[in-house]
């Protein structure tokens, strides 16, 4: 990890965070932060959740660096209740007894959500838990809705994400597996 730290007047400061391989290659400059020096031990935690979230991301065996989005890190809770809705859908975790599976994907999904509403790839996964919900449309189409309007902070894979739950959701399922598979061709879930 490296940075950048400059002074904003005399009050605050800007903080701009590299995430660095063993090589010295940027993998990702996440967007700077300022603060207010008064409150700066306060508004550096939030900050530091993000890269623990970031490093957690590029080194699971899960995730991986395709899943890394392009604006802030997720919040590690956001994070955490993302790889649970994954291996619930997976089938290598499992619901509470006497949960239905399916509505368990959704409520974990929904939960990541919650966390961290700028976390687009959970909107992405919790519209698929909701693409297969009986009825669950509606509620896949809001949250793929609410993810085209930030097309612009998508990755490639969760732009393949996004393409492939859109075809689902209306019914085109050739485009939708053409699209999961190129999906699949990024180094990370659900390819390892």
């Amino acid at each position: 990890m490296g940075g950048k730290l400059v002074a904003n007047g005399q009050d605050s400061v800007t903080i701009t965070l590299q995430l660095v391989d063993s090589h010295g290659t940027v993998l990702r400059t996440l967007p700077g932060s300022t603060w207010r020096r008064a409150n700066l031990q306060s508004a550096v935690a939030p900050l530091g959740d993000r890269v623990a979230a970031a490093i957690t991301v590029i080194t699971s065996e899960m995730f991986g660096s395709a899943m890394l989005p392009l604006a802030n890190p997720p919040t590690q809770p956001a994070l955490r209740a993302v790889d649970n809705g994954l291996r619930l859908e997976a089938g290598m975790g499992a619901s509470q007894l006497g949960e239905d599976k399916a509505q368990a994907e959704l409520n974990t999904f929904d939960l990541a959500v919650k966390e961290d509403a700028e976390y687009l790839q959970a909107r992405l996964w919790f519209a698929s838990a909701a693409s297969r919900q009986f009825g669950g449309e509606p509620m896949a189409n809001l949250a793929l809705a609410i993810v085209e309007n930030d097309t612009n902070n998508l990755t490639p894979y969760e732009r393949k994400l996004l393409d492939a739950l859109k075809a689902d959701v209306s019914g085109n399922h050739e485009l939708s597996l053409r699209s999961w598979r190129d999906a699949r061709l990024a180094p990370s879930w659900p390819n390892r």
